[in-house]
């Protein structure tokens, strides 16, 4: 359907060429994976990840960026976590303990 300006002036057009809306709600690849609430669709990312924390990405290993082989600079860590509470050194927290002077 092309578009009309008068579509503009009629207050009952809400909606023109939009898709529905569809759920969050979790879904499974055949009726048996839903008896049992696990589905094959679905990857849980959580768990122990390698990693690297780079200030800029030029401090980056050339092996992130290229996908070579990987050097000894990754180091496990947990996902997911509250990155700066986990590894402070090496991006410690940015916040104050006093009030900011706009507050209130």
């Amino acid at each position: 359907m092309s578009f009309d300006l008068k579509w503009l002036q009629d207050p009952t057009v809400f909606r023109v060429n939009r898709m529905d809306a569809c759920s969050d709600h979790e879904i499974f690849a055949t009726p048996e994976e839903a008896e049992r609430g696990e589905s094959s669709l679905i990857r849980c990312l959580d768990g122990e990840w390698l990693a690297h924390f780079a200030r800029r990405p030029q401090d980056a290993p050339e092996a992130l960026l290229t996908g070579s082989s990987l050097d000894g600079t990754l180091r496990p860590i947990r996902i997911p976590c509250e990155f700066q509470l986990v590894n402070p050194e090496w991006d410690p927290p940015h916040y104050v303990n006093t009030q900011y002077p706009w507050d209130g």
